[in-house]
């Protein structure tokens, strides 16, 4: 499969963490009017490229379609290539979702891929890419899932609409259902508490 260069039509790059709701972003801002692909970019070799495997979601749940004008790409791997030659130009938008429910489906999500957790690193790499996209000084806006969706709406100037039933990847399902003080004994806890202080109190 012949795999093309990355489209030059991005205005923003919207990171954030896996489970942290980047699918459900992608297709909201699509059905709104704002073509958005999720994990359609990949880095190799230093470049980027279109992914043949991912972003357009062929099973039909994601309206964008290849042949659109993609302004935005969402993705949890957005920290890993924003500052890749094609694409350091363009804003980012770090987009969050209340750390304990993020954490509670990726638990869940890695417990049903590999039946071992190692909690310390799935805590400490969600903060990693939250905190490496709100310090870039490319940020255009932090984006809380729960909370700025409108205003957000408002900054790429399409009309905010609450889309009932936008699809939402089902990683947990309520199988699991941590607290902040089950996290305690983790080494990153001083750091969550303080990310959770700073944008959710």
């Amino acid at each position: 499969m012949v795999r093309e260069p990355v489209h030059s039509t991005f205005e923003y790059l919207i990171g954030g963490s896996p489970c942290g709701g980047t699918t459900f972003m992608s297709i909201l801002l699509t059905k709104l009017g704002f073509p958005c692909s999720h994990e359609a970019v990949y880095a190799a070799d230093g470049k980027l490229w279109m992914n043949p495997q991912g972003g357009f979601w062929s099973n039909g749940l994601h309206p964008v379609k290849q042949s659109d004008s993609i302004k935005a790409d969402s993705s949890y791997t957005v920290g890993e290539w924003m500052d890749l030659e094609e694409v350091k130009h363009i804003p980012v938008i770090a987009l969050v979702r209340h750390p304990i429910k993020t954490l509670n489906s990726l638990i869940a999500y890695e417990f049903s891929q590999l039946q071992v957790i190692d909690v310390n690193w799935v805590v400490k790499t969600m903060l990693g890419r939250w905190n490496k996209l709100i310090e870039s000084p490319r940020l255009a806006m932090v984006c809380r899932v729960e909370k700025d969706i409108p205003a957000l709406c408002e900054m790429l100037g399409v009309k905010y609409q609450n889309l009932d039933g936008v699809f939402r990847n089902p990683h947990n399902h309520g199988k699991i259902q941590l607290t902040l003080d089950d996290f305690r004994i983790c080494d990153e806890y001083d750091n969550l508490v303080a990310f959770l202080k700073k944008h959710y109190e």
